[in-house]
């Protein structure tokens, strides 16, 4: 009823003003249209200002970890090819869910961006619940690096290699404690793989972030630890800790002397870690795009793929297709690795 009233209405008021009675509905298509190209125009030209103001490089980690080491580097590549400053915003915790949770709820305006490392490709699998999805919530833009880790123990510790870790953890189980930087960070699942693969139960000890474990490493207070090479490289070079293996499938050129965990028997061990930028969904992907081909532009910069080398990283270059396809596989990866580990969110 209330719909032919107000029919009924628009015809009289065609007639009065001597118009045919489909004008207005034609005028209001007509409006719609002007409105959509309108808004249209506005985005295309907000996609060829950006970036207008500067960008929050957002971290769930903390600082002087592998991804905050990273970040630094290509913080300063990214201001200078975007010709806008690029903050870094280190917000650890909770095994980087308050980071990426705050990441998943920025607006979508390119304007704040998430850098994170394999981790967030693990936490689906780890946590029962999350309050934001990696896959849905976050569109990927570009990988930054890959990063060996090594396993270490302090200089003082009896362990001489992988075998004698292994040993001492099958003679006493759940007896030698290791640190990480939290639960579903690769310092974590990596020796929680090591030891499903060879058999024998380590106790884990989280902390906020890598260097408090390897200060408690380095002090004796833990047996070992997963770290980062921009974290292990100097601490093993000045005789604090001893580094026992890389956990990629390949030796380190950073630490070429060292062996892989699968050199020292565990064959198939392999944890290479990756960081990358990721945007909050419904970023534009003209936006994307572009945040895509400053990131490779950085990366093709041979200073910095010098400082990459020197935090002993190496560039790892994909277009955002090819970044998201890896990323569905990194998370089908590790959700069998979290399963075959049986780690779980504490």
């Amino acid at each position: 009823m209330f719909a032919r009233t107000a029919q009924a209405t628009v015809i009289v008021a065609a007639a009065l003003l001597g118009l045919p009675p489909g004008a207005f509905s034609q005028q209001d298509a007509a409006r719609q249209q002007t409105g959509k190209r309108s808004a249209g125009a506005q985005s295309r030209a907000e996609s060829a200002a950006y970036p207008a103001r500067p960008l929050r490089l957002l971290l769930p980690t903390a600082v002087g970890g592998a991804v905050d080491t990273t970040a630094r580097v290509i913080g300063p590549a990214l201001s200078e090819s975007l010709g806008q400053q690029v903050i870094i915003d280190n917000r650890a915790g909770a095994g980087g869910v308050i980071g990426f949770e705050i990441a998943a709820k920025a607006a979508p305006d390119g304007y704040t961006i998430l850098m994170c490392d394999v981790s967030f490709a693990v936490i689906p699998s780890l946590f029962k619940s999350l309050p934001f999805d990696p896959a849905q919530d976050f569109v990927p833009i570009s990988p930054i690096a890959s990063v060996p880790f090594v396993l270490v123990t302090s200089a003082a510790a009896p362990y001489k290699s992988v075998d004698e870790l292994i040993a001492a953890a099958r003679a006493n189980p759940g007896r030698l404690n290791y640190g990480s930087a939290g639960v579903g960070s690769p310092p974590h699942l990596g020796p929680e793989l090591l030891g499903g693969m060879a058999g024998v139960t380590f106790t884990h000890v989280p902390f906020k972030g890598a260097p408090q474990a390897l200060t408690e490493v380095i002090a004796g207070r833990l047996e070992f630890a997963v770290v980062s090479m921009p974290l292990a490289k100097p601490q093993i070079e000045a005789g604090r800790i001893r580094g026992l293996a890389v956990t990629t499938s390949r030796r380190a050129v950073a630490l070429p002397n060292l062996p892989t965990v699968a050199e020292a028997g565990l064959k198939g061990y392999d944890v290479t870690v990756w960081n990358g930028i990721f945007a909050p969904a419904k970023t534009r992907t003209e936006v994307i795009t572009k945040l895509s081909e400053h990131v490779r532009r950085a990366l093709d910069d041979p200073e910095f793929k010098e400082k990459l080398a020197a935090r002993g990283a190496e560039p790892l270059v994909m277009t955002p297709a090819q970044f998201s396809k890896h990323f569905q596989a990194e998370l089908a990866k590790w959700a069998q690795v979290v399963k075959r580990s049986g780690a779980t969110d504490q």
